[in-house]
């Protein structure tokens, strides 16, 4: 195979990332998120309420997910959150039959502000019969209402 086509198939960080995280368990990935501020896999472990003995056990994408995590933050992160954007949809759409009609409602024009764009606010000043506004300065400064200095 040329040098070429090998290139073309082998993924990009970014894309190894979303298949590898996609893979994960829920716990799986608590624990990867976890290991960014632990030292250790016990310790990571421990800091989820999971058994250290579990994560040992783990398949070794767990710390390939780790490793692309330390290795592009950025886009490790904006894959986390595309993977949750359908879940996160489904909460904005759940809250258009919530009991309350105020949740119901700022889930309704956040939906339509997000797909439509939100409505335009406009702040306009006019004058007397909305003419325009006449604006008057006056500076007074040196006249004080005392005649004597003259």
């Amino acid at each position: 195979m040329s040098e070429k086509n090998s290139l073309a198939t082998e993924p990009s960080i970014s894309e190894r990332f979303s298949e590898l995280w996609q893979a994960l368990t829920h716990n799986q990935r608590r624990f990867a998120v976890a290991m960014l501020e632990c030292n250790t896999k016990a310790e990571a472990a421990e800091a989820i309420n999971l058994r250290p003995d579990t994560v040992y056990r783990w398949p070794d994408a767990v710390d390939e997910v780790v490793d692309l995590m330390t290795l592009d933050a950025k886009e490790s992160a904006v894959s986390m959150l595309t993977s949750a954007l359908h879940k996160a949809v489904m909460v904005k759409l759940r809250g258009l039959d919530d009991g309350d009609v105020k949740v119901r409602q700022d889930s309704a024009t956040e939906i339509m502000d997000r797909v439509l764009g939100r409505a335009k606010q406009t702040s306009e000043i006019t004058g007397e019969d909305g003419g325009a506004l006449v604006i008057q300065y006056i500076n007074d400064w040196r006249n004080s209402g005392d005649d004597s200095a003259s």
